[in-house]
């Protein structure tokens, strides 16, 4: 296992742990999520540099939980926004957000979710 899945592996052992055992589908879309947020959202630009790969973690629980109840991206946009401009003191970015958003929900329909 590398070390850039060590965090996201974690994290699903975790709710594992806690008596939730997902199946294996849901594990690969949350691993195909934590890939999004880190090669094609990265608000702040830090993918290709030497960056702990975990930098995004804390928002991925959520953007799962989002993207597992609903099928609009708007939805996920919004939080994604929220993520950037509140937390990160970012700028507004709507489209790519939408569009990451998008991507999350193409995912979703690739493991039959």
């Amino acid at each position: 296992m590398s070390a850039a899945m060590g965090g996201c592996l974690h994290t699903v052992q975790v709710v594992q742990a806690m008596g939730q055992k997902l199946p294996q589908e849901h594990i690969d879309f949350y691993r195909a999520i934590d890939d999004l947020l880190w090669n094609e959202w990265d608000p702040i630009g830090i993918s290709t540099m030497d960056w702990p790969r975990d930098e995004y973690h804390a928002y991925l629980p959520r953007v799962f939980s989002l993207a597992m109840g609903t099928n609009e991206p708007q939805v996920i946009a919004d939080y994604l926004e929220w993520a950037a401009v509140e937390r990160m003191a970012l700028d507004p970015n709507r489209g790519h957000s939408l569009e990451i958003a998008r991507r999350v929900l193409a995912k979703k329909q690739k493991y039959g979710l």
